[in-house]
């Protein structure tokens, strides 16, 4: 991962470590018209643009960088096109420069990661030849670059920072549809998952501090896509061949972990101190131990996941027997809550 930074630095890609910052108060506006999403413009460098279209995304995005959503973030993903209109080799680059994102409050967002599916994880920086397209639907191999932005933010504009060919303009930009009245309706950007939604936000791009989980469902938190498999107390369970005290029981929750990212994860990654079980009185009882799946053994939390891994196990969660249970709050040491109610 670190490696992976340190090339996408010297490129000039931005670092996700980049600090957002403020448009100027009273700047004058650059000049330059606005886009719609799925038409093509001639830009200054000659190559054809056309924005299909974006969404807000809280999956892993599995890119050279592997860029996945923090705590309190959210990823926005982009798909275009771009076509050489020249007689010449066009250098595209990794992108890093060519897009910029503002939100209701005027902060900036650079790009944190790009890449054409078919490379999948591979370093990207493109050189397109005289004719030479990429990222067309007819090609079936989307082109994509990632943004990370706060939970809370609502994209207004997307900029490209460049202008047309022939024409005295410094950028591109799209208004995003429902973000103000002028904007083309065609330039949509998806909504979060109804899951993890504000409801007080129309718009779907505001999202909840604690997602609402379901079991048996897979939710991402960090590079990880989480599954609860169950949540019970068990009676008569032993940890390492022990009973619980007298008047506590252990409730066993079982755990699918599935690595969406290319950077390699441990089970550590996932033992954060905020999962718990909350009861009815609003009192928390954290993880006590995690065993395997089928047996008493101590998971090695060392446990190295490249991606595409699963990997299920159990955690142990000591309460009182009278206990009565009404939520399991779960997330990985870095990633999003997610909160399933219990029966």
């Amino acid at each position: 991962m670190l490696g992976g930074l340190l090339i996408a630095a010297a490129l000039g890609f931005a670092s996700p470590l980049l600090q957002v910052h403020n448009d100027v108060q009273g700047q004058a506006q650059q000049s330059g018209i606005y886009g719609r999403f799925g038409d093509t413009y001639t830009m200054q460098n000659g190559l054809n643009l056309t924005v299909y279209g974006t969404h807000y995304q809280l999956e892993p995005y599995y890119g050279y960088n592997g860029i996945y959503a923090a705590t309190d973030q959210k990823l926005i993903v982009l798909d275009f096109g771009l076509k050489n209109a020249t007689p010449q080799e066009v250098s595209f680059g990794d992108g890093s420069s060519y897009f910029t994102l503002l939100d209701s409050s005027g902060n900036k967002y650079p790009p944190k990661d790009i890449s054409i599916q078919s490379h999948k994880a591979e370093t990207f920086f493109l050189n397109l030849k005289p004719g030479q397209g990429i990222g067309q639907p007819e090609l079936k191999d989307p082109l994509r670059i990632v943004f990370s932005v706060p939970d809370e933010a609502k994209i207004t504009k997307l900029f490209i920072n460049q202008g047309r060919k022939g024409r005295q303009e410094e950028v591109l930009r799209y208004l995003i549809a429902g973000t103000d009245k002028t904007a083309d309706v065609k330039n949509v950007m998806k909504p979060l998952p109804v899951e993890v939604r504000d409801p007080s936000d129309p718009s779907g791009a505001v999202a909840l501090a604690q997602g609402k989980g379901t079991i048996g469902v897979f939710h991402p938190t960090s590079a990880f896509m989480v599954r609860v498999d169950s949540v019970a107390a068990a009676p008569g369970e032993k940890m390492e061949g022990n009973e619980p005290e007298d008047g506590k029981v252990y409730w066993v929750v079982k755990l699918t972990l599935h690595n969406a990212s290319p950077v390699h994860m441990t089970l550590f990654d996932m033992a954060s101190e905020d999962i718990g079980l909350i009861d009815g009185d609003g009192d928390k009882y954290k993880v006590v131990g995690y065993r395997k799946g089928s047996s008493d053994a101590e998971v090695d939390q060392s446990r190295e996941m490249a991606y595409g891994v699963d990997y299920s196990y159990r955690m142990f969660i000591l309460a009182p027997k009278d206990a009565k249970m009404k939520a399991l709050v779960l997330k990985s040491d870095r990633g999003r809550y997610w909160k399933y109610d219990l029966p």
